[in-house]
């Protein structure tokens, strides 16, 4: 065995380990990558469901006391018009109609 063909032999074992390398550090890579971009999808839903979620909550603190207030203005106008039904009653029927009234509305 001559010095050149100890020279290809060395060459060729390195090139060998080199693309044995070169493999296994690009599964590595290929591994790394497949794990950062499942830890991102999963960041992602994290963070859309945490916006959801949030977004909900502003909207229902905002739809409350609208609501309420709806409500609540519906209710004067309910009891402006049993009013008005009720001014035209004598007295005595008038209170007593407002308690009737008064049960039925609040038990």
């Amino acid at each position: 065995m001559g010095l050149n063909e100890i020279t290809a032999e060395i060459i060729k074992e390195s090139q060998s380990k080199a693309a044995r390398l070169t493999a296994a550090a690009q599964a590595e890579a290929a591994t790394i990558i497949a794990t950062a971009r499942e830890q991102a999808a999963a960041l992602t839903q994290q963070r859309l469901a945490e916006a959801k979620q949030q977004a909900a909550e502003t909207k229902q603190s905002l739809l409350v006391p609208v609501r309420f207030e709806a409500k609540k203005q519906l209710l004067q106008e309910k009891h402006l018009q049993i009013q008005k039904v009720l001014a035209d009653l004598p007295l005595e029927l008038r209170e007593k109609k407002e308690l009737e009234v008064a049960q039925i509305l609040y038990g």
